[in-house]
């Protein structure tokens, strides 16, 4: 068997896209358009400007069980096109419920 680089995901990703909203720390909301979404954090758009290292709320609303409110920290922010950003964050502080929700919705 080989040894599995460092550029192996801990989390199978799946391209899906659909519309919802951040809440940064500054306060009010922010509207994104997913990318792809694993059990291990979500890839977004958005035009607010967000921090690499700054954590903020984030809306997933595609789980059976309604819409999740996930903290999640932003690990990337790669510019894409005036004024959209793309950015990659991991969800922090995952209770069991809302894993599996998100396993089911993956």
């Amino acid at each position: 068997m080989r040894e599995l680089g460092s550029e192996v995901r801990r989390n199978f990703r799946v391209p899906v896209v659909f519309d919802s909203f951040v809440y940064p720390p500054s306060g009010g909301r922010s509207p994104i358009k997913s990318v792809d979404l694993s059990c291990g954090g979500i890839a977004m758009y958005s035009a607010h400007a967000l921090e690499v290292g700054e954590n903020v709320e984030v809306v997933i609303p595609i789980t059976a069980e309604g819409p999740l409110i996930l903290n999640c920290e932003i690990l990337r922010a790669m510019p894409f096109a005036e004024p959209i950003w793309r950015y990659g964050a991991k969800f922090t502080d995952l209770i069991h419920d809302q894993e599996s929700a998100l396993r089911e919705a993956v």
